[in-house]
């Protein structure tokens, strides 16, 4: 089963993992390869889409569930 992290970070490449790459500036066999997202690129996962995909979607494991929207912007 894919993480749905990833795949939704693919989509909002383009649906590729060349598109992703591209957007990463690595390889799409590098892609490839991840079980999960690196938590590095995760970071730039988010900040490449604008925070339409967020760290902790890609790495709950690591930045914890996402917050709810509770009015308090994020440093």
């Amino acid at each position: 089963m894919e993480d749905p992290g990833l795949a939704k970070a693919r989509q909002a490449a383009g649906g590729t993992n060349a598109q992703l790459a591209r957007l990463l500036g690595i390889t799409p066999s590098a892609i490839s390869q991840w079980v999960r997202v690196p938590y590095r690129r995760a970071l730039q996962i988010e900040a490449r889409t604008a925070g339409r995909v967020t760290r902790e979607e890609l790495r709950p494991d690591v930045f914890g569930p996402a917050l709810a929207d509770n009015g308090m912007a994020r440093g």
